[in-house]
């Protein structure tokens, strides 16, 4: 059986200022629309609060402590406030940000464990994908746990050393 053909430079280079021009479309959808209700405004302000009050422990919404849901995209989100204003931009960076590295922890992923050409193709599926793309440039907790997941997911690969098939279970109990 004959060995893969290496991929010309060239192929990566386009999909390098393909992965650009995503960038660009998210960040474009990101400055354009106004917070949508209920869930970005409400994390949004989550966030603001945190900022203006001083209290990063204590998530608080119109002033009354607000426990449902994991404070982390709220810290990133005041986090951001705090480094760039605030705005509509700044609130959805977490998601932003979490988004970009989910694709190119993918492509990482999949040219790791199955290849240069895998990895070209894994790069518009995953990026242009439609419920993928409005997630990365809406204020939601989805993203990042998207990220978290697929972060993890490396870790284990990494771990496992797997190079050319999936992890087996045998494999991850030697550990």
């Amino acid at each position: 059986m004959d060995a893969p053909r290496p991929i010309p430079w060239f192929v990566w280079i386009a999909a390098a200022l393909f992965f650009v021009a995503v960038i660009a479309v998210y960040v474009y959808g990101s400055i354009t629309s106004p917070l949508s209700e209920p869930d970005e405004a409400r994390y949004a302000e989550l966030a603001r609060e945190m900022v203006v009050s001083g209290d990063w422990v204590t998530p608080h919404l119109n002033s009354v402590k607000y426990f449902e849901k994991p404070p982390l995209v709220y810290w990133s989100s005041a986090v951001a406030f705090a480094a760039f204003g605030i705005s509509e931009l700044s609130a959805r960076l977490p998601s932003l940000l979490s988004a970009i590295a989910t694709v190119a922890l993918t492509v990482w992923l999949a040219a790791r464990m199955y290849g240069g050409a895998t990895a070209l193709i894994a790069l518009p599926i995953i990026s242009i994908g439609p419920l993928f793309g409005i997630l990365a440039q809406t204020l939601v907790l989805d993203m990042t746990l998207t990220w978290l997941t697929t972060l993890a997911v490396a870790a284990l690969s990494s771990v496992t050393d797997c190079e050319t098939t999936l992890v087996s279970p045998v494999r991850i109990s030697t550990l």
